[in-house]
């Protein structure tokens, strides 16, 4: 929600160092001292003490800062919008460049913002485009870099940005729709697959051009896949969604090699570590609990060899209970029981 500042904010809105005299007809006032307005209606101006050059017009209506509000930079217009009763903006709003472009336009409707709003670059190409929904949220919108290249969309449940845009076609309303996005500097940044206003691929590239993230989504699933990638392009992470819950997360060495692999089982999360020769070497199961997790069941080591080194046992509330360790050949170097204030001793059955 964009609202407005209060009267008392805007007035400070100028320069807060500049000494100002203000005056309503000529006959001068204070708009930190009610008194010397109150009553008052008409067009306030505030000058620089100094330069005599125009700070603000702000309108007051029976003493009461309503309507109209323009704030100027070294005399020119800056900012121009008008507020209501309440203080928020309302009405049309604008602000403007040095040599008097319009950087901004659109309307408010009590600090909300309503319909179609618009900024521009101070060459005086559009910077950007919004649809707003009640309440001011954006609806659709689309922004662009200073050479008029896509630098952000966002698609609506229909088409609502043409003719400025073209959001039929980029949003992949009745055919699916590849759309390339760039950054401030013209670089491609992400390539996208829209089908229906909904985003079912974004590939995020590098200064280079390679891909260094990509995700997959079906909307209709609610399903998901992120794939992570390194300079050279081996993937290094791989996480999958289903029904909107994760399911699986696999990141990998730079070899190619497995590193963890993360499973949800129902209430358990189930997960394998490995050498970079894709031996395995360590399994557990962990629960959801608090927040956080904690293990439960066996958990196992293995050595380079895929010996089992190593198993631990966890009760459900998360405590270890029962620890074993063998050497690298096999042979069993202790079995021990382990209670809960860390004690242990020989496992008898």
């Amino acid at each position: 929600m964009r609202r407005a500042a209060l009267p008392l904010l805007l007035l400070l809105a100028c320069n807060a160092h500049a000494v100002q005299d203000c005056d309503i007809g000529g006959v001068g006032v204070n708009p930190a001292n009610g008194a010397t307005t109150e009553g008052k209606t008409g067009i306030m101006r505030c000058v620089d003490r100094d330069t005599r050059v125009v700070q603000r017009e702000q309108e007051l209506r029976g003493g009461r800062f309503i309507g109209l509000v323009r704030f100027y930079d070294n005399g020119k217009l800056a900012k121009e919008h008008s507020v209501n009763e309440r203080g928020n903006l309302q009405g049309r709003g604008r602000e403007f460049g040095p040599q008097g472009q319009v950087l901004f336009e659109g309307e408010y409707d009590n600090g909300d913002l309503k319909g179609i709003s618009r900024r521009f670059h101070a060459n005086g190409q559009l910077r950007g485009i919004t649809v707003h929904a009640p309440r001011g949220e954006p609806a659709a919108a689309a922004s662009f870099n200073a050479q008029g290249q896509l630098t952000e969309l966002r698609c609506g449940a229909r088409p609502q940005l043409a003719p400025a845009v073209d959001d039929a076609r980029l949003c992949g309303f009745g055919s699916p729709s590849s759309v390339d996005l760039y950054n401030e500097r013209g670089v491609l940044q992400f390539k996208v697959n829209l089908q229906d206003g909904l985003r079912t691929r974004v590939a995020r590239l590098d200064e280079q051009g390679r891909v260094r993230q990509q995700e997959d989504i079906d909307p209709a699933k609610q399903s998901r896949r992120l794939q992570q990638f390194a300079d050279s392009g081996t993937l290094v992470r791989d996480q999958r969604w289903e029904a909107g819950l994760p399911v699986l997360d696999v990141q990998h060495y730079l070899n190619g090699q497995p590193r963890t692999k993360t499973e949800w089982k129902g209430s358990q999360i189930v997960e394998t570590g490995y050498g970079d020769d894709g031996r395995v070497t360590t399994t557990g199961t962990w629960v959801s609990a608090r927040g956080g997790r904690q293990p439960t069941g066996t958990h196992q080591r293995f050595n380079a060899a895929g010996r089992l080194v190593g198993e631990s046992t966890y009760d459900e509330r998360g405590r270890i209970t029962r620890e074993k360790a063998w050497d690298d050949g096999g042979t069993l170097l202790r079995d021990d029981a382990v209670f809960e204030d860390g004690s242990r001793k020989a496992f008898s059955r």
